[in-house]
């Protein structure tokens, strides 16, 4: 069974971190489905099969233990759960949903090489019914594949047109910011971003273009809130939890900010401004990827010609 012949559903946590996952899974040509509450879980379920399901531990309409209990019930086929989330006490988690029968926790921040580990060995596993769903299943384990390769080697295959190498932009690049001691911060946090996307140029690209696009929306809400005088906080808290998956730490203080407070044009003001920075950030890393590209190119073919 190809990966094709899969489907995955994803339930609930910030677009953010859905769209990763899509992107990720996506890549290696899996069908995914992402839905942002327990009941629309409920409702895909009832119309799709699916091989896996990956879970926020936190939903907006329940818990992601309670809905994981309810969805395995409905299932017309044992289905493999994954949780993913924030845990205060990792070895509890990791406890609670063994002996809940769901076949592990993702703890945040979600890197890549754990995530495709865990989607092939349950979606290979779906596929053999003996070897599914054991009544103690490991939690949090590494899994390889038939041919003893890490399964992130197979996103590695994936992305061989799609990987430039990683630019280092100076500190006086657009989407720089100086701090009161006068050090620069960068728009965006390279190295978290990169636990993300572990080099890859172009899915750091779309992830982060999903940022600036969400965030958007995020600040045009509260936009809308402090022109009725209406309370913020809880956009201000989505836009924090985005701001912190990406990196874009400058944002996410200010949200933090903002989340503690009333709605204040000043500080709206300049939560875009430092968006404004990092859309700025963001072109000036594409562009430095796309001139490595294009310098890739030519190197390669001034080789062939001198070998032809």
């Amino acid at each position: 069974m190809t990966h094709s012949s899969h489907q995955i559903l994803i339930v609930g946590d910030l677009p953010l971190s859905r769209g990763l996952m899509r992107m990720v899974l996506t890549r290696l040509d899996y069908i995914v489905y992402c839905v942002g509450s327990a009941s629309e879980a409920a409702v895909a379920l009832s119309h799709n099969q699916f091989s896996l399901a990956l879970i926020a531990s936190r939903l907006k309409d329940g818990s992601g233990l309670s809905l994981s209990k309810k969805l395995r019930d409905r299932a017309q086929k044992p289905l493999p759960i994954i949780l993913f989330g924030h845990s205060w006490d990792a070895a509890a988690m990791d406890r609670e949903c063994e002996n809940a029968g769901i076949q592990g926790f993702l703890h945040k921040p979600i890197s890549i090489s754990r995530l495709v580990d865990h989607v092939r060995h349950w979606t290979r596993a779906a596929n053999d019914s003996q070897a599914l769903l054991p009544d103690n299943p490991p939690v949090l384990q590494r899994y390889r594949d038939n041919a003893g390769h890490s399964p992130v080697s197979a996103l590695a295959a994936a992305r061989q047109h799609r990987t430039a190498p990683r630019a280092t932009l100076g500190l006086a690049e657009p989407g720089t910011n100086f701090q009161p001691n006068g050090e620069a911060m960068a728009a965006i946090d390279l190295d978290h971003l990169g636990s993300f996307t572990e080099g890859d140029a172009q899915l750091e690209s779309e992830l982060v273009s999903l940022y600036i696009s969400t965030a958007q929306q995020y600040l045009a809400q509260m936009q809308e809130c402090q022109a009725k005088d209406e309370a913020w906080d809880g956009v201000a808290h989505a836009l924090k939890g985005s701001s912190n998956n990406i990196g874009a730490k400058q944002v996410a203080a200010l949200a933090l900010q903002a989340e503690k407070s009333a709605p204040d044009a000043e500080l709206l003001q300049e939560l875009n401004a430092r968006l404004t920075d990092v859309i700025a950030f963001h072109d000036a890393r594409s562009a430095a990827h796309d001139q490595a590209r294009a310098q890739a190119r030519q190197t390669g073919a001034n080789a062939q010609q001198r070998t032809g």
